[in-house]
């Protein structure tokens, strides 16, 4: 399953259970991200009060500096940073 059809599963599933949820769209063109930030989570979400953040990943794909430091971050500030390779991971986080 590509990272395309998680990121779908998940913001499905998130819609479904009341939750706020929209997806980053930065887009890679030659090693360069074109659109907000390089390494942004792919989605974000609000319930009761509380911000998630997941960052999507397929099969045999790895997390990049700028995304390793995006999740220290957002966690700092308060958020539940999240990397899935399932929507699994998302409800086994207690989304």
């Amino acid at each position: 399953m590509t990272g395309a059809d998680i990121q779908k599963q998940i913001m499905e599933y998130l819609s479904r259970s009341g939750y706020l949820a929209w997806k980053n769209h930065n887009i890679g063109i030659k090693g360069r991200t074109i659109g907000y930030l390089k390494g942004l989570p792919d989605i974000f979400a609000l319930k009761n009060g509380r911000f998630f953040v997941i960052e999507v990943k397929g099969k045999g794909d790895k997390l990049s500096i700028e995304q390793e430091n995006w999740i220290a971050k957002m966690t700092y500030y308060g958020a539940v940073a999240i990397v899935a390779k399932s929507l699994e991971d998302v409800i086994n986080q207690g989304l």
